[in-house]
């Protein structure tokens, strides 16, 4: 491939020939080269043989999928290069998700919102019946209960929505992404073969595309709300004239999914998803405290207190979510864009209890972004995202998850970016 010599004047006890599944013939040189061995392996320099593997494992690698240089045939048949291979195929898949994933939020998102506006718009017209509403235990309970309730059918669009929210979280759960099935796969071989010392398969965190999944959650915590809150209006303006029957909240389980989103989201370095975990956290604490009534007769000792307690801690969870938003005031894409209306809206709620405020999301900017066309690339915190035009960096800028620094100048990244090539192109019309 090098020096054009006829076959007939190798040595091949020196340099062996491999004969691919599409029947070209190479010498393991040229082979090895073209497949960035050493990118790999560690090599012994004196002897050329394997030593040992490196441990690099960045995410997205710019490696591209290596095949036959003949005629690109597949090269999966060739043991000396599986590992290879089988990277990239990994890669691809990895790309494949976060192209989908990001498409399937924004649509999602849209469809939450267009349900939110649905409901807000026919509050006033809905025919209000006369019931007892209670929402405790888990979000699981609560939105049977709901089910159960005289007014069931006007959630059936939300419920539908909620419905593909669901699904969406549940094909980006950690077991179902590509490098944690393979490992999954690759444990369970070695536990039936163990006396064969087949080697651990191990991958960096960055691989798993944890922050789509949290946007999954995210989404899901932000259509319970929705539902949830309108459930709240429609008693609060039932008439009074009549009773209107008991309203009981209990919405401590939704507050520890909060957390956990929170959490998550702050390990990941998630910015917006870490910014929605506190203000629904506090949405949760305005819907229960609104519907508090301290005059009613079965109203335990020190109930009163706690809710105090808790609203207060709520307005705490605000201004930690306002100070990670003013963060990003000045950048360009703001991650936290839109949220800092919501916090105003969640805050007034707590000053004025339960109230018929709307908290739309911007979604048209998220839509925007999730559906660049230029190259992709990751930033240092693994966050996956796409340089327009030429789709060479020639500026500047900060990671639309994270705030961290991307883009570069003079066609030179900025450092920590990677580069995860022709994700788009190859994959973006691709369906899971």
């Amino acid at each position: 491939m090098v020096m054009f010599e006829p076959y007939g004047d190798i040595d091949l006890n020196e340099d062996p020939c491999i004969f691919t599944a599409c029947a070209h013939i190479f010498t393991l040189s040229s082979m090895d080269g073209i497949m960035s061995m050493v990118d790999h392996y560690d090599i012994d320099p004196m002897s050329g043989k394997i030593v040992g593997l490196k441990s690099s494992s960045e995410p997205f690698s710019s490696h591209e999928l290596k095949a036959c240089p003949t005629c690109r045939g597949s090269l999966r048949n060739l043991a000396r290069y599986g590992r290879i291979v089988r990277r990239a195929l990994l890669d691809d898949s990895a790309k494949k998700l976060t192209v989908w994933s990001n498409r399937t939020y924004a649509d999602l998102a849209e469809r939450i919102s267009a349900d939110e506006a649905q409901l807000s718009a026919s509050i006033d017209a809905f025919l209000k019946p006369h019931q007892n509403v209670t929402l405790h235990d888990r979000p699981s309970d609560q939105l049977k209960a709901v089910k159960s309730l005289k007014t069931s059918q006007r959630y059936r669009k939300a419920f539908a929505t909620r419905s593909a929210v669901q699904s969406f979280a549940d094909k980006l759960r950690k077991d179902e992404q590509p490098y944690q099935r393979v490992r999954n796969l690759v444990e369970t071989v070695r536990r039936e073969h163990a006396e064969d010392g087949i080697m651990e398969f191990s991958f960096a965190s960055s691989e798993l595309q944890l922050r789509e999944r949290l946007q999954a959650i995210s989404l899901l915590i932000r259509c319970d709300i929705i539902i949830f809150s309108d459930v709240t209006n429609v008693h609060v303006k039932t008439t009074a004239g009549r009773a209107r029957g008991d309203l009981h909240l209990d919405f401590a389980n939704n507050r520890s999914r909060c957390d956990g989103l929170v959490k998550e989201s702050e390990e990941t370095y998630s910015v917006r998803q870490e910014v929605e975990g506190r203000l629904f956290w506090a949405r949760f604490v305005a819907l229960e405290c609104g519907a508090f009534d301290s005059t009613r007769e079965d109203v335990p000792p020190g109930a009163t207190a706690q809710k105090d307690a808790l609203n207060e801690e709520a307005f705490k969870r605000l201004k930690q979510a306002q100070n990670i938003c003013e963060r990003f005031l000045d950048q360009q894409p703001d991650p936290t864009e839109g949220l800092i209306d919501e916090i105003k809206a969640v805050r007034k709620m707590l000053n004025e209890g339960v109230s018929t405020s709307e908290m739309k999301m911007v979604v048209a900017a998220m839509a925007k972004e999730f559906r660049g066309t230029g190259h992709w690339y990751r930033c240092a915190n693994g966050h996956p995202f796409t340089v327009g035009e030429c789709g060479m960096p020639m500026q500047l800028a900060r990671c639309p998850g994270c705030g961290a620094g991307i883009g570069g100048q003079n066609h030179q990244a900025t450092a920590g970016v990677q580069h995860a090539r022709e994700i788009e192109t190859q994959f973006g019309g691709l369906r899971l």
